[in-house]
């Protein structure tokens, strides 16, 4: 499922709906952003946000949901504005896998 306006493109694995997480970013810049996660996948998601930063952004993302917390060196695929952006997970500190991959195995 890809928000409107997505670029289309083949994706590696599904991205699922995650709603509920909210998504702390911080860009190289020192620019704090806070969004709503909407989609949720193994190697990136879709955080809902007015003020998309510029693809190619490096972002420092950290998850929190259900009182569990993901963390990952990450970058901005597509911003959309008015709607949010995506985001690919570059490098995903050790321990942190498995939160992600407890989320996703719940959006089954």
């Amino acid at each position: 499922m890809n928000p409107p306006d997505a670029p289309t493109q083949r994706r590696r694995t599904p991205r699922y709906a995650f709603v509920g997480g909210i998504a702390e970013l911080t860009h190289t810049s020192g620019q704090r952003l806070m969004a709503d996660t909407a989609q949720l996948s193994r190697f990136g998601c879709f955080v809902r946000t007015t003020t998309p930063l510029p693809a190619r952004a490096a972002v420092s993302l950290r998850i929190i949901y259900d009182g569990d917390e993901f963390a990952a060196d990450s970058e901005v695929v597509y911003g959309l504005p008015n709607k949010g952006m995506g985001i690919a997970f570059r490098s995903i500190p050790s321990g942190h896998e498995q939160v992600l991959e407890n989320w996703l195995s719940q959006c089954l």
